[in-house]
């Protein structure tokens, strides 16, 4: 450390012992005495422990003549003698002057030490406080935590949900796989009717052309006919239930396509919105954290990087005295 910053207040940065000991000398000069308040009047401010200490210092510094080293004469003696009489009573007054100064720099440094007690305990209020904010904050974090957890765990059920909608999705191939063969079927047998048709038609005209040819063939004609009406009446009940299961296939096939595109949709609308909880959920968790950082972090290591001088801790005692 460098005999300037050495000789610099703790309180008040602009305050060495060059500035009081040039005060000083400057009193001394004007054929003054350089007490403790009358250099702090020339300075116009300043802690009374710093010009005190300073002043003492100065004081030890100042040059001084021994009389042994002199060889004077009597009456001299005797002249000086008187004179350092009276020096020694205005040095007793000056001495009880600086005395009483004394006393009351102690007095104002026990004022400040009660101050800086007072200080002290108003930190420590606000450290208690500061901890308690904490212990909320960190309980509140928890609870964030716990209805992310919840979130994701609904999150998740609402994933397998999806996966089973998807795998019905899957089997709709074969439902129209087998929709489009019962469509076949249907088709065949509404050719197979055809040609049934077109067979009654054959048996008509032969059974048409028989009756000129024998009177004795009526009757069988008559029965042929009967058969062919039974044979009309069951192929077109048979037609009508082909077209029945059809179309009973058909809207069953439909209803579970719309059921299993419902099914998607909401199963997908759920996902979405327990994503965005998700994704709210962590920006409060992590906003939360953020702010307990910010909380836990102390004042001085948030600001710049300042100069060894700006670092040098500030008594609050002097900062308020000057």
């Amino acid at each position: 450390m460098s005999p300037e910053k050495s000789n610099r207040s703790p309180g008040r940065p602009g305050l060495t012992y060059e500035t009081v000991a040039a005060a000083a000398d400057a009193i001394v000069a004007a054929g003054g005495k350089a007490t403790n308040s009358a250099v702090r009047t020339k300075l116009g401010s300043g802690s009374d422990t710093t010009i005190s200490r300073f002043v003492a210092q100065w004081q030890s510094q100042r040059p001084r003549v021994h009389v042994a080293d002199i060889e004077i004469a009597a009456s001299v003696q005797r002249e000086i003698a008187r004179e350092i009489e009276r020096h020694v009573t205005e040095t007793s007054a000056e001495l009880r002057e600086q005395l009483a100064e004394c006393v009351s720099a102690r007095d104002n440094v026990i004022v400040e030490s009660e101050e800086r007690a007072e200080r002290v305990a108003d930190l420590e209020q606000q450290l208690a406080e500061a901890l308690a904010t904490v212990t909320e904050q960190s309980a509140g974090l928890s609870e964030l935590r716990l209805a992310e957890e919840r979130e994701r765990v609904a999150a998740g059920q609402l994933r397998i949900e999806l996966a089973q909608a998807r795998l019905r999705l899957e089997d709709m191939p074969t439902l129209r796989t087998e929709l489009t063969q019962l469509r076949v079927d249907v088709s065949a047998a509404r050719a197979e009717s055809a040609g049934l048709a077109a067979t009654l038609d054959a048996t008509r005209d032969r059974l048409t052309a028989t009756e000129q040819r024998a009177a004795a063939a009526v009757a069988a004609e008559h029965d042929a006919m009967m058969r062919a009406a039974a044979l009309d009446a069951a192929i077109a009940t048979a037609i009508a239930r082909e077209e029945a299961a059809t179309q009973r296939a058909a809207d069953a096939v439909l209803a579970a396509i719309q059921r299993a595109d419902d099914a998607v949709s909401a199963a997908t609308q759920r996902a979405d919105d327990a994503v965005a909880r998700a994704v709210s959920a962590d920006e409060r968790a992590e906003a939360a954290q953020a702010r307990l950082l910010e909380s836990l972090t102390p004042a001085p290591a948030r600001k710049k990087s300042r100069t060894p001088e700006q670092h040098e801790p500030a008594l609050p005692g002097d900062a308020e005295a000057s």
